[in-house]
């Protein structure tokens, strides 16, 4: 099978799995019924560039890694596959809403921002992005260009209290 034959698979199995899943998916409700929902985090650096040597702006390139349990996307294994390719769905599926508290700018994607997504059959999913951002970072100015530049953001969740959903790295 060619991979566009292997991606409309993906597609019509996911839109099946959404019509007949015995809970039925609201993509603004929060996954659990009950309790905390743990989102684990990661990120990997792709790239660390200064293109201005005389500015403390750094451009940070790097994708961001979310991990959670959906139980309403559980599935049996009907095919073969492992999971679900659900990217072309990512306006369909609750997604954490990941805010970057920062000192600096996005930069704007070279390529689309949504990397992965992926449901498995228990109910796991992993969604992956791509992300640029411009830092501006703080320094020593007495001993620069000799200092060693402080750069730093932070993510939290802007839509869904502390104790409803945790991020963890």
């Amino acid at each position: 099978m060619d991979l566009i034959g292997l991606q409309s698979l993906h597609l019509e199995n996911f839109s099946i799995l959404v019509m007949n899943c015995c809970i039925p998916y609201k993509l603004f409700h929060y996954p659990l019924i009950s309790g905390t929902l743990t989102v684990n985090v990661n990120v990997l650096l792709l790239s660390l560039a200064s293109p201005d040597e005389s500015s403390l702006k750094y451009e940070v390139e790097f994708l961001l890694n979310q991990q959670w349990y959906d139980p309403r996307l559980r599935y049996a294994n009907q095919s073969k596959y492992e999971f679900l390719n659900a990217i072309h769905h990512h306006e369909d599926i609750w997604l954490p809403d990941t805010y970057f508290i920062m000192h600096g700018d996005f930069k704007d994607p070279l390529i689309p921002m949504h990397f992965a997504l992926r449901i498995y059959r228990n109910g796991t999913i992993t969604y992956a992005m791509r992300r640029h951002l411009i830092l501006s970072c703080q320094g020593s100015l007495n001993i620069f260009p000799f200092d060693d530049p402080l750069c730093s953001f932070a993510m939290e969740s802007s839509k869904y209290l502390i104790f409803l959903l945790r991020n963890r790295s």
